[in-house]
């Protein structure tokens, strides 16, 4: 999508759409059941405008790298990893 909607800015507590590169929506494994399935399949939301914005103002990375390191973030919340964890996967692949 171009930007997150209004919802799920609301949800997370952000005014500004172009703060949000992406999104994980879903329960993590590490709390998943299978007694108690969820409604709705996880999905990982990519916002194009923030992303496209944040590589032309970064300057640093390459549009590959900023869209891996978003994709790797919000699948890292699946898997329910922590901020330390996933940026020791992000480092690693530096």
């Amino acid at each position: 999508a171009d930007f997150a909607d209004g919802e799920t800015l609301d949800a997370l507590g952000m005014a500004d759409a172009f703060e949000l590169t992406g999104v994980y929506i879903g329960v993590d494994l590490a709390r998943k059941s299978v007694i108690d399935p969820s409604p709705e399949p996880d999905r990982v939301f990519l916002f194009r405008r923030p992303i496209l914005d944040e590589w032309a103002e970064r300057g640093d990375v390459s549009l590959d790298e900023l869209v891996s390191h978003v994709v790797i973030h919000e699948y890292g919340h699946h898997f329910g990893w922590s901020d330390d964890e996933m940026h020791r996967v992000l480092d690693a692949l530096d």
